[in-house]
């Protein structure tokens, strides 16, 4: 069987650590975004910038997506387009309704959009945040780790998962288990696809627009 799994979580959750855990497990890797190009265009500082960078990441989420598409065994990727929309959220300029009214567009017009066999999301204490911040070779600024946005993205995830189907998601506390644990937990699982058509993919989306 082949699984495609989302690993997802605000940042400092500890998504890169199983990420590369998973790798020497045998799992296949699909990078971040940011580091899946060499082309991502620079952290926004406003409403012009932030749209930029939308429209950037959707498109390259459909790339994502495809490489997924036909491999044998698991793949994982280190987040994809609902953290996006969680940070565009977060930072607050305004943009997230355009950006959820693109994604429906996308839906529209591409088969594989937004589905994966399963999200893990990585839950996480706001100080262990911090304290893991501090311990990195080079600390992220407050645009990540800032204590209003991540309660910002905490929020958006909480509402994205109370109102799409959710049957999917697989929530772990990263705050209380090992890389290795949460790595295991992953690798064990076996959840399929489920099925979700266009239409109600699209009908969940306008609900998070009024929502959110």
């Amino acid at each position: 069987m082949n699984y495609f799994y989302v690993l997802e979580g605000i940042s400092c959750a500890g998504k890169t650590s199983t990420i590369n855990c998973l790798e020497k497990k045998g799992a296949y890797i699909i990078r971040e975004n940011v580091t899946f190009c060499n082309d991502f265009p620079p952290l926004p500082t406003n409403y012009i910038e932030s749209r930029r960078n939308e429209k950037f990441i959707l498109e390259l989420e459909k790339k994502r997506c495809n490489i997924a598409e036909g491999r044998d065994g698991l793949s994982v990727a280190d987040r994809m387009i609902i953290s996006s929309m969680a940070i565009s959220y977060a930072w607050d300029y305004g943009t997230i309704h355009n950006f959820i009214q693109d994604i429906i567009m996308s839906i529209r017009n591409t088969d594989n959009l937004l589905l994966c066999d399963c999200n893990f999301y990585l839950d996480v204490k706001y100080e262990d945040v911090i304290e893991r911040n501090k311990k990195r070779r080079s600390l992220l600024g407050k645009a990540w780790v800032g204590e209003n946005i991540i309660k910002r993205q905490r929020y958006f995830y909480d509402v994205y998962k109370d109102i799409v189907r959710s049957e999917n998601w697989y929530d772990i506390n990263s705050s209380v288990l090992s890389t290795e644990q949460i790595s295991e937990i992953i690798i064990s699982t076996r959840i399929e696809r489920q099925q979700v058509t266009k239409e109600q993919r699209i009908e969940e989306f306008i609900k998070l627009d009024e929502n959110i």
